[in-house]
Formats: C-alpha cells, sequence, structure tokens
C-alpha cells in the first residue's frame, strides 16, 4: 500500500488564546490527520492531535514567551500515514 500524500500547511497564526492552523488534503484517500507538535525545530513533537472531518485546528495548549513548530501528517482508512507536511512556527509573545 503507498502512503497518502502529505498535506500542505498552509498557515499556522495565533488567534486569541489559540494556535490555528489550516493545512489542504493532498490526497482523496486521507481520512484523518495527525498533527505533531514541538517546541524544538526539527525534533519530533511530543505532542500530538488527531482530527478527522476538517482541515484546521485550534491548539489551546499554548504559553507566552514560547515558539511551538507543526507538523502534519495524512493517514489512510487503512493506518498509513503520510510524510510530514512542511513544518511552520508560532512565537507566542
Amino acid at each position: 500500500l503507498n502512503a497518502p500524500n502529505a498535506p500542505i500547511l498552509e498557515s499556522a497564526t495565533k488567534e486569541g488564546k489559540a494556535i490555528r492552523l489550516v493545512w489542504s488534503n493532498n490526497d482523496e484517500r486521507t481520512v484523518k490527520y495527525k498533527i505533531e507538535k514541538s517546541q524544538i525545530f526539527g525534533m519530533v513533537g511530543t505532542d500530538k492531535f488527531e482530527v478527522s472531518g476538517g482541515t484546521t485546528f485550534s491548539d489551546t495548549d499554548i504559553e507566552s514567551g514560547k515558539t511551538y513548530y507543526y507538523k502534519v501528517y495524512a493517514v489512510d482508512e487503512y493506518g498509513v500515514t503520510s510524510s510530514a507536511s512542511n513544518s511552520l512556527s508560532v512565537e507566542v509573545e
């Protein structure tokens, strides 16, 4: 089985007390997404979230003075996971 194509992470912006992620699906076989969050660029995310039925996510677990890095993965109906999307970061002031 071929893995789904990686999604494209289009934006990561601070909105109020959350960081809002928006991505685009790159594969019609995708049934859900996994989001990885890290505080160190290039490191495997310590926080992981799952989203099904949409291409947006709001992360409310953020702290002032920190920078967060996000990547999104597509998952198909068989549980096969894509490679990572591009990474975006947000600095919370």
